[in-house]
């Protein structure tokens, strides 16, 4: 009885030792197959150095021309890394009013609610600044990363046209 017991251990022992050395082969396997697959996407999102030079000097024109028009431009990029993990990049977006006429005179050409110069402001308070924001979201953003998709570049510029603060 002894000796059946020793060898059903013995039995036992073995397979179990078989089925833990395969399964560390096949967790091997897969974790090389991962391995590939990620090192592959890396290198396919990887940006090049002409890439590179092209989205920098595209970034430098986009900053020139909102400074100049005051215009808004939302850039896509194919290569998140480029813009610390963001696909899509605003320029112009926001605007800063120093004083209630400049304030008025953009807010009444936009959709929405138009603040009032208050007339009845305690003795020393005055208007220190407005800031009117554009869209985040909406049909022009997607329709933006499907032509920025399509159009292969690393990074695609589109000017914004909101008349909704």
């Amino acid at each position: 009885m002894k000796a059946a017991s020793k060898l059903a251990i013995a039995t036992l022992s073995s397979v179990l030792l078989l089925g833990s050395s395969m399964n560390l082969e096949v967790d091997a396997a897969s974790s090389k197959s991962a391995q590939k697959s990620t090192a592959k996407k890396a290198a396919v999102q990887a940006p090049t150095a002409a890439e590179k030079k092209v989205v920098d000097a595209e970034i430098k024109r986009v900053k020139d021309l909102t400074a100049k028009t005051g215009d808004t431009y939302v850039m896509y990029y194919k290569y998140k890394a480029l813009n610390s993990g963001l696909d899509l990049n605003y320029w112009g977006l926001t605007k800063e009013y120093i004083s209630f006429d400049e304030y008025l005179q953009k807010a009444s050409t936009l959709k929405g609610v138009v603040l009032q110069k208050p007339s009845n402001l305690p003795e020393g308070y005055t208007f220190s600044k407005a800031r009117i924001g554009g869209p985040l979201g909406g049909k022009f953003i997607d329709d933006l990363r499907a032509e920025g998709k399509k159009s292969g570049k690393p990074v695609f510029t589109k000017k914004m046209d909101w008349k909704e603060a």
